[in-house]
């Protein structure tokens, strides 16, 4: 429906056909349900254009008003002599509203992290103290995370026998879209997960690949396995938005991408 009445564009000529012709302003439907033959019911006044040299004799100005009989709603048009921007006073457009705006609402972690070069992904990993039980933990997990793009959860909820040593593959389980991913297992990566094997973990009968170096000897969780990645991360000097296991995993990805259009470019 629309709202505005194009043709009549002088008050004077409002109140002719407000007189004479009032079905001029008569809705052609509800806008709320659609439904025709709307009822005539009084009218309502709006303030005129305070411009207008017969300003004060009709201020305010009446505005028919019709009744839907199915939804029961009222609705109405107005003449194009009152546009919408003239119902408040001059005086209130005059003062500036620009505080009253509100803006739109930021929240806390909604961008995307930023990704980091492969060379300074390089220089995070080297940073790692491979001597120690939870360095040898530690940059086994970041592999993961620049080698495969895994997510944090997905690192610390990789168990034994997810990896299978024989075909040299590793089974991501429950992803985020619900199903499990099967990657070839890395050279570098399943030596640095022999090494922590071998060498760092805990003795213990939990299945999971990745434990707290010290007690309670429990898997370690997603949050440890971020603050881990952000904490090597600021080690290295790198300044990033929000460091943590998404940085390597968004690296790896714009790494790949890179890759691919590359390869894409030097196609004949």
């Amino acid at each position: 429906m629309h709202r505005i009445v194009s043709g009549i564009t002088t008050l004077n000529q409002h109140v002719e056909t407000l007189f004479h012709t009032p079905e001029v302003y008569r809705p052609h439907a509800c806008p709320h349900c659609g439904m025709n033959s709307l009822w005539r019911h009084g009218c309502y006044h709006r303030k005129a254009d305070r411009g207008s040299p017969i300003c004060n004799k009709l201020n305010p100005v009446p505005i028919p008003r019709f009744c839907c009989p199915g939804c029961r709603h009222t609705c109405s048009r107005l003449p194009a002599c009152i546009a919408p921007r003239r119902w408040y006073g001059w005086e209130i457009l005059a003062k500036d509203l620009s505080a009253v705006v509100e803006f739109p609402q930021s929240y806390r972690l909604s961008g995307i992290p930023r990704s980091i070069p492969w060379d300074q992904v390089e220089q995070v990993l080297m940073g790692v103290d491979r001597r120690s039980v939870s360095g040898k933990r530690d940059y086994a997990m970041l592999l993961l995370l620049a080698t495969y793009g895994l997510r944090a959860c997905e690192v610390a909820a990789l168990q034994l026998d997810d990896i299978d040593w024989r075909r040299e593959r590793m089974r991501i389980r429950e992803r985020k879209a619900g199903n499990h991913t099967t990657y070839p297992l890395s050279a570098v990566v399943g030596a640095a997960i022999i090494d922590y094997l071998k060498n760092g973990r805990p003795v213990t009968e939990d299945r999971h690949v990745f434990l707290r170096t010290c007690a309670p000897l429990v898997p370690i969780g997603s949050a440890a396995v971020t603050c881990r990645a952000a904490h090597f991360i600021r080690k290295a000097g790198i300044n990033v938005p929000r460091p943590g296991s998404h940085t390597l995993r968004h690296s790896w990805a714009h790494n790949k991408v890179g890759h691919i259009s590359r390869t894409i470019s030097n196609q004949p």
